[in-house]
C-alpha cells in the first residue's frame, strides 16, 4: 500500500441497527468505581436526576441495559468538567478493569505469542459488540502502523468525556500488543454519534 493511501480493511457489518439501543452495565460499573476513587462521585451523582441518582449507583456487572441510561450517567460526568487527559487516563483504567471480562478476546490473544495490533483491530467489531448493541465499527489502514477506527451509531459520541474515555480504553488495550500506543480523535469524524480515532503504534 503506498503511503497516505487509505485502505478499508474491515467495512462496517451488514446488516447494521442504525443505533445503538443497549450497552453492558459491567462499562457503567466500571465507570463508577473509577469515579469513586477519584473522589468525584458524589459530586457526579449530584448532576442525575433524583430517579437517576438512586438507580444508577445500584447497576450491577454483566447485564445489558439500555443506552438511554449510559446517556444520562456521561451527561453527569460531562457535568463534572473534568479535562480531557482526565477523562482518557479514567477511560484507560475503565478498559483494564473490563478486559479480563467483557473484553476476554483481548485479554487471550494478549498471551499468544505474535500477535500484533492489526490482529486486535481485526477483532474490533467483535470486541464493539460485547459492549454495545447496535451500532457499527470500521477499520481503515493508513499505513504499516496506523490506522482509523470510525464508530457510528453510538449516541455516547456525543459526549467529549465518554470520547476521551473511550480513547483511553482503546489505547491501554492497544498497549497489550506493542511497546507504546497512540490513539488521537479525528474532529472531522466526531458527531452526536459518531466518532474517528487515529491509531499508531511503536
Amino acid at each position: 500500500m503506498r503511503a497516505g493511501v487509505e485502505e478499508e480493511l474491515h467495512p462496517f457489518p451488514s446488516p447494521m441497527a442504525a443505533k445503538v439501543t443497549e450497552f453492558k452495565s459491567t462499562l457503567l460499573v466500571s465507570s463508577l468505581q473509577s469515579l469513586r476513587e477519584r473522589s468525584h462521585f458524589d459530586r457526579y451523582r449530584s448532576f442525575l436526576s433524583p430517579a437517576d441518582a438512586e438507580s444508577i449507583p445500584l447497576t450491577v456487572a454483566g447485564l445489558w441495559i439500555p443506552i438511554e441510561v449510559g446517556v444520562a450517567h456521561y451527561a453527569a460526568v460531562s457535568s463534572l468538567g473534568l479535562t480531557y487527559g482526565e477523562s482518557s487516563a479514567s477511560g484507560a483504567v475503565v478498559g483494564e478493569k473490563i478486559q479480563a471480562t467483557l473484553l476476554g478476546t483481548v485479554a487471550r490473544l494478549a498471551r499468544t505469542g505474535g500477535v500484533t495490533p492489526w490482529t486486535v483491530l481485526a477483532q474490533f467489531q467483535r470486541l464493539f459488540e460485547r459492549i454495545f448493541k447496535g451500532g457499527g465499527t470500521r477499520i481503515v489502514k493508513y499505513g504499516p502502523k496506523e490506522a482509523r477506527i470510525d464508530v457510528v451509531g453510538l449516541p455516547l459520541a456525543a459526549f467529549p468525556c465518554f470520547r476521551a474515555g473511550f480513547q483511553g480504553m482503546i489505547k491501554s488495550g492497544g498497549e497489550l500488543f506493542c511497546s507504546r500506543a497512540y490513539v488521537s480523535e479525528m474532529p472531522r469524524f466526531c458527531t452526536a454519534t459518531t466518532i474517528g480515532y487515529r491509531c499508531a503504534w511503536a
